[in-house]
């Protein structure tokens, strides 16, 4: 068999690059090049595919740890537009671009600098086509195969292919390694490839009079993944002008009990440590691809409040294949009593473990971004309380006007019912000695406060308004103080 070596065939191999080696971190963030690189000749290929890679990277659908199979499927959508238009850029020389949509942890393994003199000597852009694109997104990572082709010929790529970060979807590709793979034309590396290539003289594909070994060279992903096998054609005519390798696909290789325990496990052990606020299970539930620790989780969400509480969970329905699966399940928290469906959350395979398929700096980051939310609304009711109280201790009763309330704050408006309540909107309902007050964050939790002058007040928190918008709700919730001293 001949490998084609040219400089812009192999770059496209060298973006099936898995990610098990990567390192650096989500704090830094790496500047982009300034300049594309000098040497790429111009063929007339349109820099308009380096246009649409940059607009895309600003395109930004939900993670998907905790979608709906629809939200899934428009993320799975705009993964396979990005991973296309990425491969166009980099084929087409457009380097800043191509570096800039690479994921952090990427970027800070590989210096602007380092990346500009890896492509400062590269061959002439091509055009690409793509054919039997799969890409399934779990939890906050997304992988895939697909075909690529030019004029030389083809090869199938298989891994994984990006991530979410805070901003975005990212390439899970360190664009120095690939970088470095174009100039030595290095193939070694733990991807299934499938290479056609189409002779162009007798000289690249011998007779079978040449000498040539008649061994096979099987390469395999995974097992269950799809095995490539190569052979010399020496019985056959002159091979020249005809493909010689051959790709047998097998099925996808079936959950077993075995995955399925562990799967059930790990979602469970995330779930467990998030609602315990147990950090250091937390991140030893996720996969082992970033830098953010335990100690940097704890560290960036120890300014707000938090209730840590115990949850328990249904039977577990579980599907998928090879190292990729979703788990759906009712999880009840023990603090409130709610009992909330949980649909495909992801859980992927990752060097014979299953993770709980969820970036640990990215929900650090969103979860900050709740506590920051949370903090106002509770900052908001004790004020509510406080003013609340002082007109008590005047009147007799927790009896204010609506308007008056309104005349207060242009901040947020209150409501006097509290099927009224929602973000942004207060409901203060007052029943002479008896007072309710529920609102909900920009997080999606509602909070509430019930008052009595006689039995002082009660803090709740919930995830759904039902469970604390009356009096007797709000109180029923069992939690430690969600208004108290953040976590230590």
């Amino acid at each position: 068999m001949r490998t084609f070596r040219r400089p812009a065939a192999v770059l496209i191999i060298g973006f099936a690059l898995i990610a098990s080696a990567c390192s650096g971190g989500d704090e830094a963030v790496t500047a982009p090049i300034t300049a594309p690189p000098a040497g790429v000749p111009d063929t007339g290929i349109s820099d308009a595919v380096a246009d649409e890679l940059l607009d895309m990277l600003s395109d930004k659908p939900p993670t998907t740890s905790t979608t709906t199979p629809e939200e899934r499927a428009i993320t799975e959508a705009f993964i396979t537009d990005l991973t296309t238009t990425y491969f166009q850029a980099a084929a087409a020389g457009e380097w800043e671009a191509v570096y800039n949509a690479s994921a952090v942890e990427f970027q800070n393994t590989c210096t602007p600098e380092e990346y500009a003199a890896f492509t400062s000597d590269v061959d002439e852009p091509v055009e690409l086509t793509f054919s039997s694109i799969e890409i399934q997104v779990v939890g906050d990572f997304a992988t895939g195969s697909l075909e690529v082709s030019d004029d030389e010929g083809s090869l199938r790529v298989e891994g994984l292919l990006a991530y979410w970060e805070a901003d975005g979807w990212r390439m899970a590709i360190d664009p120095c390694d690939v970088a470095a793979r174009v100039t030595s034309g290095d193939f070694s590396y733990p991807v299934v490839l499938t290479t056609t290539t189409l002779a162009a003289t007798a000289a690249d594909n011998p007779t079978t009079d040449a000498s040539i070994p008649p061994e096979l060279t099987t390469t395999t992903l995974a097992p269950g993944g799809s095995t490539t096998t190569s052979t010399a054609d020496i019985t056959g005519p002159d091979p020249e002008g005809e493909a010689t390798t051959t790709t047998t696909t097998l099925p996808p290789v079936p959950l077993t009990a075995a995955d399925k325990s562990a799967i059930e496990g790990v979602v469970q052990q995330f779930l467990i440590a998030e609602a315990a606020r147990d950090y250091v299970a937390l991140h030893a539930s996720v996969p082992p691809l970033f830098t953010c620790t335990p100690v940097d989780t704890a560290a960036d969400l120890s300014p707000f409040h938090w209730s840590p509480t115990t949850v328990t969970f249904s039977d577990f329905t579980i599907t998928g294949g090879d190292d990729e699966a979703f788990a759906t399940f009712d999880i009840r928290f023990a603090d409130t009593g709610e009992i909330l469906t949980v649909t495909d959350f992801g859980a992927w395979e990752w060097g014979d473990v299953w993770y709980a398929a969820v970036h640990p700096c990215t929900w650090t980051g969103l979860e900050a971004s709740d506590g920051a939310n949370n903090q106002f609304v509770i900052d908001l009711m004790n004020d509510t309380l406080t003013l609340a109280r002082s007109l008590y201790l005047g009147a007799g009763d927790y009896d204010i006007p609506t308007a008056t309330l309104n005349a207060l704050s242009d901040d947020v408006e209150w409501v006097g019912t509290a099927d009224q309540a929602g973000t942004g909107k207060v409901a203060y309902v007052d029943n002479d000695q008896e007072l309710l007050i529920i609102t909900q964050s920009a997080s999606g939790r509602w909070y509430c406060i019930a008052e009595d002058a006689l039995l002082g007040e009660h803090y709740g928190s919930a995830a759904l308004a039902p469970t604390v918008d009356t009096i007797d709700g709000c109180r029923s919730v069992l939690m430690s103080n969600p208004f108290g001293p953040p976590v230590p």
